[in-house]
């Protein structure tokens, strides 16, 4: 899951000594010699990352995430989900990544990070029909798709809306 994180670079890796540059052009005439200061400040590009959230410790589920950057090779440590979580799927929606389902007993529920900073929590975006782990997800143009997986509901296919909304 790659997310466009706005202040990652307060945790992921120190910052560039040099973020804005000076031209200064210079001309000179045999009678006048004039120089002239001229600030530029240079944008650097957004900066992929990928976000690593929950997962299998053991029998139980793990609430940490994490952002790793694969542009410089390191991570760094975001907020925790609020419960522990193994066996969801997680997309992104505009840019806000949203998990949904995963293994007992939080199935039903779909989180967002807000805002995609650094400093963003995990917080509820939706309920699902039903309890979903071990499914498959994607984006499309109606919403989230959340199709198929384990405990009577791998041959049920929901779409939850923007905004949170859903049907099946």
């Amino acid at each position: 899951l790659k997310q466009h994180i706005t202040d990652h670079k307060t945790c992921c890796y120190k910052p560039d000594a040099t973020r804005t540059m000076t031209v200064t052009p210079s001309t000179a005439t045999p009678s006048t010699a004039t120089t002239s200061n001229i600030p530029t400040t240079t944008t650097t590009p957004a900066t992929e990352g990928i976000i690593i959230a929950g997962g299998s410790i053991g029998y139980g589920g793990d609430q940490s995430t994490e952002l790793f950057i694969p542009h410089t090779g390191k991570s760094c440590s975001l907020p925790d989900l609020p419960h522990a979580i193994k066996r969801h799927t997680m997309d992104t929606l505009g840019n806000t990544p949203v998990l949904c389902g995963g293994h007992y007993p939080h199935g039903t529920s779909c989180l967002h990070f807000t805002p995609t900073t650094a400093s963003g929590v995990w917080t509820n975006y939706a309920t699902t029909l039903g309890r979903r782990y071990n499914h498959a997800s994607w984006v499309s143009s109606a919403g989230l798709v959340l199709m198929g997986g384990e405990n009577g509901y791998g041959s049920t296919t929901e779409i939850l809306t923007s905004g949170g909304g859903n049907f099946s």
